[in-house]
């Protein structure tokens, strides 16, 4: 699925999403695995929603170029996993884990956030000024809500440029 890119949700969607899985009893599961560990400039991406799901899964950035993966659980999933419950193949290994510590410093230290909301910003003003209101599927529309291309169904515009 990461291939395709990441499809940006709306934090309606994210409230909705905890709602119903608090009605049903269901376990809300973020996959930060593209967009966690500050490349949507916060730790996580779902930070920015204000909606916290009981389990986060996490890779690519966490092992710094070795394979390492994570699943961070809270209180609605505490003492289900227990050791010996979950195998995987990216759980790591201790210099994978050690290399985790350190990018999780170097996160913490380098102000890599604040840089990352920065270009951030600057990314989504230059996709905008390209798309000038008539973003194509193809192109990942970093503001779909605000830039004027999408309507309230989040479908690209009608129109066509000449």
């Amino acid at each position: 699925m990461g291939e395709g890119g990441i499809i940006p949700l709306t934090h309606e969607f994210l409230a909705a999403a905890r709602t119903a899985a608090d009605r049903t009893g269901a376990i809300l599961i973020f996959d930060e695995i593209q967009c966690g560990l500050g490349r949507t400039g916060t730790l996580f991406a779902f930070q920015q929603s204000g909606v916290v799901p009981d389990i986060v899964t996490l890779a690519k950035p966490l092992g710094g170029g070795l394979p390492l993966g994570a699943v961070l659980t809270g209180a609605a999933t505490e003492g289900a996993v227990k050791p010996g419950h979950h195998g995987t193949t990216f759980g790591g290994n201790p210099v994978a884990c050690r290399l985790g510590i350190a990018v999780l410093e170097e996160i913490e230290k380098s102000a890599l956030l604040a840089r990352v909301s920065k270009q951030g910003r600057v990314a989504r003003r230059a996709v905008c000024a390209r798309c000038r209101g008539e973003c194509r599927p193809s192109w990942t529309c970093a503001e779909p809500a605000s830039c004027g291309a999408w309507n309230s169904t989040a479908r690209p515009s009608r129109s066509r440029r000449s």
